[in-house]
């Protein structure tokens, strides 16, 4: 590799100092003008960056040029002379492998001269050649240059570098060059000749203005002596002249047509009396002379001002134009007359089917209904494209305002509003027609013996009937924009409202029988329902009746329902239905008043006659309802069905009142029971209160509590006031419910289910309902199923909670006998006398509520009896007097003891037993989850002070919520080890801060199953 790159040097340095001898010559000779710049060496000349490994040198050339490398500073040579003229052609590199023998080397060429230099036109051409192209042109070169290198690279091969390769690719390069070159120099002179010939074009445009312009300010100055010759002569004469010139031109124009106006008049007033169906044609040859006329009157009229307009701004004391044109319109005055006279005839007799008679026009003479819309449509359509506009054309010639010229011509003959006209001439022809029915139909009726509400509903009946053949005839021969159905329907409500307003207003009503009532919302009903159909609602309905005059013309109503008889149909239907309720709800406050006594049915189960007697008066208002739509069932032959309107509307609205009195009823009750159960907890909780009051007032003197405890004892012997379950309005009262009451009103619940489930299967079966009213009633009818059978389980509730007005005074006082956490329960460990008392007395109520309710009912109700006797245990612990206990552990052991007992009377019955399976408690772990709370409270009285474990306090937690730790407090201060207050308070702080440590999914979602002693919570 150094080899090669000294040999390189060496040419190098043998080239430069050929082209410095060969140079000498030249610098003693007189300096030629500046040449131009010697071009670069092309990009193929510069030898590679890289070099193959070393090869075999190749045989001795001539000199080259050497390119200038990227890392040398000194320039090349200015005068070094191209590589075409410096080498032979170099044969080609030898291939790898290749056979034939090597080059010879070629003979060295005689030195090239020096370059001549540049003649004096190449350098004016060079001087003159734009920057910007100079750039271009070196650009060109550079990436020529870029293209001749890679060239180069491309034909080395196998890592060998041939300068015979090289040579070769410069002189090509180098041609290539020169041809660019000498292309680029024609291209330039070409432009420049487009350049020089471009000035001259513009040299002569300039010559060709200058003489244009010469020749304007000669017609200027002509133009501005004719207009100074022009204004010399008088003004006057030639405004005369100018509408002498008018006039005479309009006189010629229409001599012949205005002559025989008279004549043409006459003959179309002719043909339409002979040919009435020619009114179209022979409105259409009108409009042609009534146009004439409104053009020439205009005409005349425009000119007639300017000629005052001249006179007075002029003052010009000549008249011939005013005087003129007066002679004129005096003389076109009796023709103009003639064509008013006719345009009045045709528009009366054109529109003289659309009066009173419309619908025997219809149906005598249909054309003649066709011809008259046509000719109004025709002359709205006339209207709107041509008289309006030329209106207003006028106005704004003359100065006026837009709005008073168009209401002049609204009340011109021509220019009155044709539809608008046609529309209002229908609504009073209907309203004529509709009054007349009206009055007729309704002494026919009074004739016939109806009543005075009989007779206005059938004559607005036969207005309903009549309405819809107007439309059935008219709406065909129609156009669509006149809305004929909606004109019917208007003039219909407005007579209808007039005359039948008087029965819904509410001073009216009042008044009305039930059954008027009925019939008068049937009524309305039906009269929105075939209006509906006559005139539906349309998606594209514009909502207001038609355009401004139309509306002004008639006032016609809004598509679909009327709102007004919609609002009145509602408030005779409510006014029946609150009738309907309040009689029923009369009936019912008597049956309940009649305090019906238990009776055993078949089965043994105890009932009433309540059942049958709410539903006798049901079924009585059902059938009134069914008479009612009956009687006032249209006859198909006669009139038809209400259109979309479900059958039995109003039969389905009565039943939906009445199951809504049933279930008033069921809430009642509902109220009723839950009162009963509250009325009993409050009279067990009161026990152990009632006696803390006396050992309170121990300190005080004798007669002070004698006087109290006399008190207490009137108030427990008082009978107070009790409903009909037996609950007393003196809470202070013992309640003594009536447990037959009870599950007769349970049994009676389920017996009003299938009494509604019967009464909609006969609706469904005599076909009385259907439709959308019928899936109404099936969902109240459920709903009413719902609340009795909530009723039934209310007074299941009730009928579980009497046992403990019993048991109140015999385990629950403090001062009992046996009475829970006295003195004879902690004692005696062997016996739990209060459980086992309690559970005797829940064991001969359970046996009674088995024969006289089902087994679904006794389940829920022996489940309700377990779940109150356990609250009642809880909430008797924590409310008894806080008297130490003797032993923490001792009384835990009690607490599970009480547990056993009670698991072992009841977790039987629920685990074995077929009628307790609805109960819930099937599986014997769920029975002992339901006493847990029993073995909680154990847990903490045998709980180690001072601190509580945490499994405690979640117990707790669970049973009793945010009032768990006044729960602790409470059985902790009934253990002698926890007497001291800070003690208490610490497990307090302990069992607040165990809750906090608990995470979301421990947290019970109601607060707690057990209730607490308000006394015990902290406040």
């Amino acid at each position: 590799m150094s080899d090669m790159k000294e040999r390189i040097r060496l040419r190098r340095e043998r080239a430069a100092a050929r082209a410095a001898a060969s140079a000498s010559p030249a610098a003693a000779a007189p300096t030629p003008p500046p040449a131009a710049p010697a071009p670069t060496p092309p990009p193929a000349a510069r030898a590679p960056r890289r070099a193959a490994a070393p090869v075999e040198a190749p045989p001795p050339a001539a000199p080259l040029a050497a390119p200038r490398r990227k890392s040398s500073r000194s320039p090349p040579p200015a005068t070094a002379a191209p590589p075409a003229a410096a080498a032979a052609p170099l044969a080609a590199p030898r291939r790898r492998g290749s056979k034939s023998p090597p080059p010879k080397p070629p003979t060295a060429p005689p030195p090239a001269p020096p370059p001549a230099a540049a003649p004096p036109r190449a350098r004016r051409l060079s001087e003159e050649i734009p920057r910007t192209t100079r750039d271009r042109v070196r650009g060109l070169e550079g990436r020529a240059k870029e293209r001749a290198r890679a060239a180069i690279l491309g034909e080395v091969k196998d890592g060998a570098l041939s300068l015979a390769a090289i040579d070769a690719l410069a002189r090509r390069y180098e041609q290539q060059r020169r041809d660019a070159e000498g292309r680029c120099r024609v291209a330039l002179e070409t432009k420049r000749q487009s350049a020089f010939l471009g000035v001259r074009a513009l040299e002569d445009t300039a010559r060709v203005s200058k003489d244009m312009d010469a020749k304007f300010e000669a017609v200027r100055s002509g133009s501005s002596r004719a207009r100074a010759a022009l204004e010399a002569f008088p003004r006057s004469e030639l405004e005369d002249a100018r509408v002498a010139m008018g006039n005479l031109e309009s006189l010629l124009a229409q001599m012949d047509f205005y002559a025989a106006i008279p004549s043409r008049c006459a003959a179309l007033r002719a043909q339409l009396e002979e040919r009435p169906r020619d009114v179209v044609v022979v409105y259409k040859r009108t409009m042609e002379l009534e146009l004439w006329r409104s053009s020439l009157q205009r005409h005349v009229r425009q000119a007639t001002d300017r000629a005052r307009a001249a006179d007075g701004l002029k003052r010009s004391t000549s008249d011939y134009g005013l005087e003129e044109l007066g002679r004129l319109a005096a003389a076109l005055a009796h023709r103009f007359a003639a064509v008013a006279g006719l345009v009045h005839d045709v528009f009366e007799f054109a529109l003289a089917p659309l009066g009173d008679d419309v619908l025997a026009s219809a149906a005598d003479d249909p054309a003649r209904v066709v011809a008259a819309a046509r000719v109004v449509e025709l002359h709205e359509t006339l209207q709107r494209q041509r008289l309006r506009r030329d209106a207003l054309a006028d106005a704004e010639a003359r100065g006026e305002d837009a709005a008073d010229a168009l209401d002049r011509l609204r009340h011109s003959p021509t220019g009155a509003p044709a539809r608008a006209g046609a529309v209002a001439r229908l609504y009073d022809g209907f309203r004529k027609r509709a009054a007349t029915a009206f009055a007729e139909a309704q002494m026919s009726l009074a004739d016939r013996g109806h009543g005075a509400t009989a007779a206005l509903l059938g004559a607005g009946t036969r207005l309903i009937l009549d309405t819809q053949a107007c439309v059935d005839h008219l709406a065909p021969l129609l156009p669509p924009s006149w809305r004929c159905a909606r004109v019917c329907r208007s003039a219909l409500e407005a007579h209808v409202e007039r005359q039948l307003g008087q029965l819904w207003s509410p001073a009216r009503a009042r008044d009305l029988e039930v059954e008027e009532l009925f019939q008068v919302s049937e009524w309305l009903e039906t009269y929105n329902a075939i209006l509906s159909e006559i005139d539906p609602v349309a998606d594209d309905d514009d909502g207001d009746g038609g355009d401004d005059d139309a509306r002004a013309a008639a006032p016609l109503r809004p598509r679909g329902p009327a709102k007004a008889f919609a609002t009145a149909g509602a408030f005779l239907m409510g006014e029946y239905l609150d009738r309907i309720a309040k009689q029923v709800e009369s009936w019912f406050v008597a049956i309940r008043a009649r305090k019906a006594e238990p009776r055993a049915d078949p089965a043994g189960r105890l009932v009433t006659t309540r059942p049958e007697d709410m539903f006798q008066v049901i079924t009585m208002q059902v059938g009134v309802a069914l008479d009612h739509a009956a009687r006032d069932a249209p006859d198909p032959a006669d009139e038809p069905a209400s259109p979309g309107r479900p059958k039995g509307q109003h039969v389905a609205t009565v039943v939906l009142r009445c199951l809504e009195e049933l279930r008033h009823d069921a809430a009642r009750s509902s109220e009723r029971c839950r009162e009963c159960v509250a009325a009993v907890e409050r009279y067990v909780r009161s026990a152990s209160r009632g006696r803390r009051e006396d050992d309170d007032d121990g300190g005080s003197s004798g007669s002070d509590g004698e006087a109290k405890a006399e008190t207490r004892r009137s108030a427990y012997s008082r009978k107070g006031r009790k409903n009909s379950l037996g609950v007393p309005d003196d809470d202070a009262a013992p309640p003594s419910l009536e447990v037959e009451r009870l599950c007769a009103l349970a049994n009676d619940a389920l017996r009003v289910q299938e009494r509604c489930e019967e009464l909609v299967e006969s609706l469904e079966s005599k076909d009385a309902v259907t439709g959308a009213p019928l899936l109404s009633v099936r969902a109240v009818t459920d709903q009413v199923v719902a609340d009795y059978a909530e009723l039934a389980l209310d007074a299941c509730a009730a009928a579980a909670a009497a046992p403990f007005v019993d048991l109140r005074d015999a385990i629950f006082a403090p001062d009992a006998d046996r009475a829970l956490f006295g003195p004879r329960w902690e004692s005696d460990r062997t016996k739990a006398d209060a459980v086992d008392v309690a559970l005797t007395t829940l064991d001969d109520y359970l046996r009674d509520y088995r024969a006289w309710l089902p087994a679904y009912l006794y389940a829920k109700l022996a489940r309700r009896a377990f779940d109150l006797f356990v609250e009642a245990y809880v909430y008797a612990l924590l409310d008894a007097k806080p008297k130490p206990f003797a032993d923490g552990d001792g009384a835990a052991m009690l607490l599970l003891r009480d547990q056993n007992h009670v698991l072992a009377y009841f977790l039987p019955k629920f685990t074995e037993d077929p009628d307790l399976a609805s109960a819930g408690l099937r599986e014997p772990g769920r029975v002992v989850a339901e006493t847990a709370a029993l073995r909680h409270l154990a847990d903490v009285l045998s709980a180690c002070a001072p601190a509580v474990d945490d499994y405690v306090v979640e117990e707790l937690f669970a049973d009793f919520g945010d009032a768990a730790p006044d729960v602790l407090v409470a059985l902790l201060a009934r253990l002698p080890a926890f007497s001291k207050k800070a003690v208490r308070e610490d497990c307090r702080r302990a069992a607040a801060a165990a809750i906090n440590r608990l995470p979301p999914e421990k947290q019970p979602a109601d607060g707690g199953r057990f209730a607490v002693p308000p006394r015990i919570v902290k406040r």
